[in-house]
């Protein structure tokens, strides 16, 4: 009996620190898990994917034209919207808009929303060199040129969806009374 009481004893802590062990590990993947959610919240959030939904909810696949004004779907004043190709950095962007952006990451497209001076909006959107990204808004920035500034009435825009076997993919296309 004596045998049993004391291989209890020094089972107990073995048991204490397993107990630990595993609680420390369900944290931490409930953590990542957390993190990964919320990443993936904060991406689907962006300004394009506004646009996207706007562009799936109001617009129709026939041959209907729909009309997409940004500030319809802005919950913010500005008074310009910068598009941006690929290949700015932070001072590039600070000489064409007047205001330093927070960061700039040469191999992302961006949306910069500007206010009496001030940056209101500046997301970085993930590109590809080869294709386009899934849920991806293409602004009609002329050849040659690697930026579009839009002002509050130039900002509207003939709206349209395409669809590849990556998913869909969307196009902006400045209209002619603007």
């Amino acid at each position: 009996m004596m045998a049993w009481l004391t291989s209890n004893i020094t089972i107990d802590p073995i048991m204490k620190t397993w107990s630990r062990w595993i609680k420390t590990i369900i944290l931490c993947v409930l953590s990542v898990a957390i993190l990964l959610c919320i990443l993936l919240l904060a991406r689907s959030n962006t300004f394009e994917r506004k646009i996207g939904r706007w562009i799936d909810s109001n617009c129709s696949t026939s041959s209907e034209v729909c009309i997409l004004d940004i500030k319809d779907i802005t919950s913010f004043e500005w008074d310009q919207m910068f598009v941006l190709n690929e290949g700015f950095e932070v001072e590039d962007i600070e000489k064409i808009v007047g205001v330093r952006p927070p960061s700039s990451d040469f191999s992302k497209r961006k949306i910069l929303f500007e206010k009496e001076g001030a940056i209101v909006l500046y997301e970085e959107l993930s590109s590809s060199l080869e294709d386009y990204v899934k849920y991806q808004v293409f602004f009609d920035i002329p050849t040659g040129k690697k930026y579009e500034v839009y002002t509050t009435e130039t900002a509207v825009f003939i709206a349209t969806k395409g669809e590849r076997g990556y998913g869909p993919f969307y196009g902006l296309q400045r209209t002619e009374n603007k």
